[in-house]
């Protein structure tokens, strides 16, 4: 779903400073091995540009990561502190019983 208040970029961009702290990169160090310029790259760590696909890909590759990873880190990110939904089904007497 289309978040619309720019959430998802935001985590994104959080991801993407915890991961390049991580690896001790500057951001100058990290936008050269990127090759994605020093500017859209913090405007991605702050949540203020939408990086693209290529832009993303690049990025990964600079922290030695999948994309696919990136998305999973984000993922969990989004899910923090959010209540579990507990799915309750109905036990197979009621349901036979219901059935007659």
């Amino acid at each position: 779903m289309l978040n619309r208040n720019g959430k998802h970029h935001a985590i994104i961009g959080e991801v993407i400073r915890e991961k390049r702290k991580e690896a001790e990169l500057t951001l100058a160090t990290m936008a050269k091995s990127s090759n994605v310029s020093l500017g859209y790259l913090s405007q991605i760590e702050r949540g203020k540009n939408c990086a693209s696909v290529d832009a993303l890909l690049a990025i990964c590759k600079g922290l030695g990561m999948k994309l696919s990873e990136l998305f999973g880190l984000v993922e969990e990110e989004e899910t923090k502190g959010k209540p579990l939904q507990i799915l309750r089904f109905p036990k197979e007497d009621s349901v036979a019983k219901a059935g007659k």
